[in-house]
Order: C-alpha cells, then sequence, then structure tokens
C-alpha cells in the first residue's frame, strides 16, 4: 500500500519555508480528482516538487543543529483550496516525490551522503 514504505516523521524532520503547491500537471490524467478552483497561481509541478524534497532532505540531514524534517501531508486534499503538498495525489497514488522521498531518506540512513555535494549545505 502507497506510504507504507515512506518513513514517519519521527524518522526524519523540518518544515520547509514555503507550503509546495501542487495542481493537476496537464497530461498526467489527475486533473479528476481534485474539486474546485486553485487558489494559487503559480503551484509547483511535481518534477519541482521532488527535486525541492530532496534538496530540503539532504540540506537538513547536513545540518548539525537540524534534527528532524517534516513534510506537510502524506496526501493531497481533493479540493483545490486545500492543500496539495503530500507525496501522493488524493486517490493515493504516489507522486514522483514519493520515490524521491524514500530513496533520499534511505540514501540518509545508509550514510550514503556527502555534504560537500548537498546544495546550499555547504
Amino acid at each position: 500500500m502507497p506510504g507504507d514504505d515512506v518513513p514517519h516523521a519521527s524518522t526524519v524532520g523540518l518544515v520547509p519555508a514555503h507550503a509546495i503547491r501542487e495542481s493537476a500537471d496537464p497530461g498526467v490524467g489527475t486533473a479528476a480528482l481534485y474539486r474546485g478552483a486553485e487558489n494559487d497561481r503559480g503551484p509547483v509541478h511535481t518534477p519541482t516538487q521532488a527535486s525541492q524534497l530532496r534538496d530540503a532532505l539532504l540540506l537538513a540531514y547536513c545540518q548539525p543543529a537540524v534534527g528532524a524534517f517534516f513534510n506537510f501531508e502524506l496526501s493531497d486534499e481533493r479540493r483545490l483550496r486545500g492543500w496539495q503538498s503530500g507525496l501522493l495525489y488524493g486517490d493515493g497514488t504516489p507522486k514522483p516525490a514519493y520515490g524521491v522521498f524514500r530513496d533520499t531518506v534511505a540514501a540518509i540512513r545508509a550514510g550514503q551522503v556527502d555534504c560537500a555535494q548537498a546544495a546550499g549545505a555547504g
């Protein structure tokens, strides 16, 4: 089941500086999952969400004073005026950020991160 292999908030955590907003990307076939009107004129699309989340995880890991990483919401709300910052679409289907989150946390836990190469950590 999606979400079973995503680490819980107690594993990693940090609140991002801005909320990641996501609208259904054209051609992905997810527009029917959501209802209402988008209230953000510049939502972050899924590939950008994935790369920003990876960079945030690595930056947080490489900062000695950061003790936790929190990603707001596991799955999107279905109403567009709500939050679409999850790792899963409203129906539970994984977004690209889901695999990136899982793989990045696995690399961190395995000690495979070179903080000298992490964006902003140097």
